[in-house]
């Protein structure tokens, strides 16, 4: 993992940076634990539940979240969690879209499948854009 700041974000750290760093790897190493538990690779044809991969997406915003709140960000997000995966950077693009398409967990129907969701198709917050848009014309 490589993490990233500013030199400004560096000179401003309150704590020795290597304290800064630690609680950093500490939190990036639960973040894959968490993610291996619930996206772990299935049989070819097994149905997942869509919320699964929903909560993943949401584990690595509030990842994103904490890194930010301490000035840092994730070099090669996408790459770098895939690799600890074992899971492709397509993978884990789609894993974060899917969870930015619908805002909520309510949102997502558990008896739909995850390819039927996981790409395209209009989620709720793009509903709500649209609507807002065809409002303005």
């Amino acid at each position: 993992m490589r993490a990233a700041a500013s030199l400004k974000v560096l000179e401003s750290i309150s704590e020795p940076l290597d304290k800064a760093l630690e609680l950093i790897e500490l939190d990036y190493t639960a973040l894959i634990a968490a993610l291996n538990v619930l996206i772990e690779k299935r049989r070819k044809g097994e149905k997942v539940d869509p919320r699964r991969y929903w909560i993943g997406g949401d584990l690595i915003f509030q990842f994103r979240a904490r890194l930010k709140a301490m000035g840092f960000y994730l070099v090669g997000e996408a790459e770098t969690l895939g690799r600890d995966l074992d899971r492709s950077k397509t993978f884990m693009q789609r894993l974060t879209t899917f969870r930015r398409r619908y805002p909520q967990i309510s949102d997502v129907d558990p008896r739909v499948s995850w390819t039927a969701v996981r790409g395209g198709g209009e989620g709720p917050t793009e509903k709500i854009m649209r609507s807002k848009e065809s409002h303005l014309h």
